[in-house]
């Protein structure tokens, strides 16, 4: 089963090939959405904290939604969505 999140998530101005680095961010992001509907407790609660954090230092959610011209409210808002959608079994 695939369960990566429709990279039309990030939004309507992402474009992953802007500048080379953003390809790791975004890796990243999409990795802790992932996380979000893990089975394991320690990777979920790691991951929707991490996502739910209000910190703007360097590597939180926030820094690389705004280097990945991204809306990090907006896609909270969604996020919230896909995190409580129950688990499609394959």
């Amino acid at each position: 089963m695939d369960c990566r999140p429709d990279i039309k998530i990030l939004g309507d101005s992402y474009d992953p090939e802007d500048i080379p680095f953003k390809r790791l961010w975004t890796a990243v992001l999409i990795q802790a959405i992932v996380d979000t509907r893990n089975e394991d407790t320690v990777i979920r609660h790691g991951a929707v904290y991490w996502l739910e954090s209000d910190s703007q230092e360097f590597n939180s959610f926030i820094n690389i939604c705004e280097i990945l011209n991204i809306n990090f409210l907006k896609l909270r808002t969604k996020l919230k969505f896909y995190k409580e959608k129950p688990n499609e079994k394959g």
